[in-house]
């Protein structure tokens, strides 16, 4: 499952348990992780999600139950109209938003990776840089070009 460079850091893409136990002990251990190496978040967005539509859902049947105790024409005009286009913008809503913390999330554990590479392409520049340090100090100077002194 985890397919990262470093050894306890797992991708937003590694979200996905087999088992509902195995979901809840990887939760547990996320929850438990000090260091914030395991992101716990991006498996509980499904969850998150569905929770949301649930609430959105239970919001406009009250809103709808509402209408018609205020009366039959308020109450047809939340059912045909204002309820169902309350939850569908409201779930849209919670799923762009969603979306976005997921997309920080992925953006932050590819800028993780990218530092690891960095620091793995400094190694080695310093490295070549010492080497060539080494090569010119060993080679004469050449002039290319000589200034015309009048």
């Amino acid at each position: 499952m985890n397919t990262s460079d470093q050894p306890g850091e797992t991708s937003p893409e590694d979200a996905t348990p087999t088992s509902i136990r195995e979901f809840i002990l990887e939760y547990l251990q996320g929850l438990s992780d000090l260091q914030f190496k395991i992101i716990v978040t991006t498996r509980m967005l499904p969850t998150i999600y569905v929770l949301g539509i649930v609430v959105a859902a239970i919001a406009t049947i009250g809103l709808t139950i509402n209408g018609f105790r205020e009366s039959l024409g308020s109450g047809l005009v939340w059912v045909c109209l204002l309820g169902p286009a309350l939850l569908i913008a409201t779930v849209t809503a919670w799923r762009v938003i969603l979306e976005l913390c997921f997309g920080f999330f992925q953006l932050i554990y590819m800028l993780q990776n990218m530092t690891g590479v960095v620091d793995k392409i400094s190694g080695q520049t310093d490295q070549i840089g010492d080497a060539v340090e080494q090569v010119s100090s060993d080679l004469p100077r050449i002039t290319f070009w000589r200034s015309k002194k009048k």
